[in-house]
Parts: structure tokens; C-alpha cells; sequence
């Protein structure tokens, strides 16, 4: 019998965690994909077309079970008050989702406390524009993301941040306190927050299909420097400042020892499935819902051992079928499955590929082999 209810645009690695943490999680997102299915088959399917107020009318239907969101239900906050009146959320609540995805409200906070955040603008800025970015609020993934350009005048649904040099990554840790208190209950006292990992960001990777900005993968974990550490640390304060519980991310750029935090995911990420799967015996899910528990301290650079691990996201480079069959693949390299005849219009996500080795340059060979193949081992022909 269902204990928790998952939602989100694909929850079959939440799915993973919430069963590696004992859970027998109900589950509902975008896709049904074919290995989510194998494991759970009452999933149950938002049309893609509703999403994200037809998960409301779906949960309506649902025994009032605990729920947990995972990406990009966080920028909704007016759902997740909706889903609140009927259901517990093991998550943040809709008063911390507006806090922190607003990126002016993370900059002050950041740069109050010496830590780095790229300069921000609701205005065109000056001079010379190609050296800025114009990101649409509540984006997630890379998407909504784009150069500025002479033409761009202010968008109230938009907001300019400075280009920075350098190379993306993520870290995820977990807010330590209790769901179902007041947010301001234990503000600045019992919040803290526990680093689980850092690993590097695939983003806008042509080899796999994905344009410019796209999220599309991790590579890790990694050890970082004491100076980037320090860093992260400030970067992690905000999950007392912004009352933030359980899972949660932090996208910056790094280059010479700088980190430049760019935002803030605050749920279960892309990332912890890599962690998941470079600590078998752990659950992100676990720590997200039960978060002061030693088992956080086996995670960390402390536990790290000679391996790298990658995970990447293959996109379609035109429209396609899927013809394949889903047990013809092996369950530890290819992941997030289609359903056999599933069909894609150009640029969508289409699988998700796993490669191990000894080191970052290793892994890469090994997933850009993998991608290469995809078009024949799934059995691509025309819509």
C-alpha cells in the first residue's frame, strides 16, 4: 500500500530513492516511462498539455497521502499552496519557493555575506550586451535561458544576469529540521545544512542533442578545494536564511577558486541519483525526509574512493519513433525509458545514459560512445 505520493515532470529516479528508503511512493509525473512502469505500473500520467495544475485534480482523486515535488514544480508556488490544502508536503512550502527562486532576494543575501553572485538587472543593461544573459523567471534546466541582444528591451517576466567564465557546477546538500512546522518556527537556530556532494554540469553538450544552456547531466562527485568549500558554505547558509527543508541544490560557476552561485533548487535534484548510485546503500530520500540522521556522515569527500561516475540526458536531433523494446537493454547504463513506438518531435528528452571510470575524461569518452549509439540501439525510424 502507497505511503507517499511523488509528483513532478519525471519522478522515476525520486521513485528509486523513495523505494532504496523503504517507501512505497505512488506515483505521478509527464512521461510514465517504460522503466517507471516496470517498478510502479498504477504510475499515473499529467498530460503534458495540464501540466502544472493537472497534478491538483489528480491528488484530488488520491488517498490524502504525504506528497513530494521534485522539478520544476518549485516554480509554482500557487500550486503547491493548492496541493497544501488537502495533503502534507514533505517539502518547502509555497512562502519559501517565492523567497528563494526569486534570484534578487538570493543576490542580497549572497553578497551580503561575501560570497559571489553575478550582477543582476531587471533593466537592458548597459554597454555591451553580449557579456549579458536574459533568463525568464521560474525557468528550470537551462531552459528560458538565451545571450542578451541589442534588441531586448525589459520583460516583466525576465531578468538580465552578467556571462560569467568558467565551468558549471551543482551541490547538493539537505536542510536540516522537521516538516509540517511553521517556516519561521526554527529560523536561524536549528536550520543548517548538510553537504551531500559536488559533481560538474553537462550543459548545452552537442553531442547530445541539446541547445545551448540546456541542462543535460552531472559528472562526480568531486573533491573541491578548501577556498570553494568555504564558499559553499556561505552559499549553504541560505537554508536557514530562506527556512529551506530536506533536499535541495545549488547551481554556480567555478574558475580559479571562485564560485559564483547562479541558483537555488530547492528539492530533490538531477544530481542526487549520481550520489545514489556512487553510495548504493544510501537514499537522498531518506536524509530528505529524516535529515539529522548519522547516515549523512557517510556521504562527503571523506567517502570518495576512485571513481567517477556520469549521468547524461540523450535529446532527440529530429522527430522520431522509438521501435526498440525496453528489455533489450541492460538497467544500469540507459534509464528514463520510452515506451516502444513512443514518438518525439525534434529536441526533447529522450533517455538518460550511465557511465563509470576512473576519471572525468574517462567518463566523457564512455557517455559520448554511449550517445553515439542510441540512434540504433533504440531503433529510431521516422514519426
Amino acid at each position: 500500500m502507497a505511503d507517499v505520493i511523488l509528483i513532478g515532470a519525471s519522478v522515476r529516479a525520486l521513485a528509486d530513492s523513495a523505494r532504496r528508503a523503504g517507501m512505497s511512493p505512488l506515483c505521478v509525473d509527464l512521461f510514465r516511462d517504460a522503466d517507471l512502469l516496470a517498478q510502479h505500473p498504477d504510475a499515473i500520467l499529467c498530460p503534458i498539455n495540464q501540466y502544472p495544475w493537472g497534478f491538483v485534480p489528480i491528488l484530488e482523486t488520491l488517498p490524502p497521502l504525504p506528497v513530494i515535488y521534485t522539478g520544476g514544480l518549485e516554480n509554482y508556488p500557487d500550486v503547491i499552496e493548492k496541493i497544501v490544502e488537502r495533503h502534507q508536503i514533505w517539502g518547502n512550502l509555497p512562502e519559501v519557493l517565492r523567497r528563494v527562486r526569486d534570484p534578487f532576494l538570493v543576490c542580497e543575501y549572497i553578497s551580503e555575506r561575501g560570497g559571489h553572485f553575478p550582477e543582476i538587472s531587471r533593466q537592458r543593461p548597459k554597454g555591451h550586451v553580449g557579456d549579458w544573459l536574459k533568463k525568464r523567471f521560474g525557468s528550470s534546466a537551462g531552459r528560458g535561458v538565451r545571450h542578451a541582444v541589442d534588441s531586448d528591451t525589459v520583460d516583466p517576466d525576465c531578468y538580465f544576469q552578467k556571462w560569467m567564465p568558467g565551468r558549471s557546477y551543482s551541490a547538493a546538500l539537505v536542510g536540516v529540521g522537521r516538516f509540517g512546522y511553521p517556516t519561521n518556527h526554527s529560523r536561524h537556530q536549528t536550520h543548517y545544512a548538510n553537504l551531500i556532494g559536488v559533481s560538474e554540469q553537462l550543459v548545452g553538450c552537442d553531442w547530445l542533442n541539446a541547445k545551448p544552456f540546456w541542462y543535460c547531466g552531472n559528472i562526480g562527485p568531486i573533491a573541491v578545494s578548501p577556498a570553494i568549500s568555504e564558499q559553499i558554505e556561505i552559499f549553504a547558509q541560505a537554508a536557514a536564511h530562506f527556512d529551506m527543508l530536506g533536499c535541495f541544490g545549488m547551481d554556480f560557476i567555478m574558475e580559479d577558486d571562485v564560485a559564483q552561485l547562479l541558483e537555488i533548487n530547492p528539492r530533490y535534484t538531477a544530481s542526487n541519483e549520481l550520489y545514489e548510485r556512487y553510495w548504493p546503500d544510501q537514499s537522498s530520500l531518506k536524509l530528505h525526509c529524516d535529515p539529522a540522521t548519522e547516515s549523512i556522515r557517510q556521504y562527503g569527500q571523506s567517502a570518495m574512493r576512485n571513481e567517477c561516475l556520469g549521468k547524461a540526458i540523450w535529446h532527440t536531433p529530429y522527430p522520431c519513433r522509438a521501435m526498440y523494446h525496453p528489455e533489450e537493454l541492460p538497467p544500469d547504463t540507459y534509464a528514463d525509458l520510452p515506451q516502444h513506438g513512443q514518438e518525439f518531435d525534434a529536441h526533447e528528452p529522450f533517455v538518460t545514459i550511465f557511465a563509470k571510470a576512473l576519471d572525468r575524461d574517462a567518463v566523457i569518452a564512455k557517455l559520448r560512445f554511449l550517445a553515439a549509439g542510441i540512434p540504433k540501439r533504440f531503433k529510431l525510424g521516422p514519426r
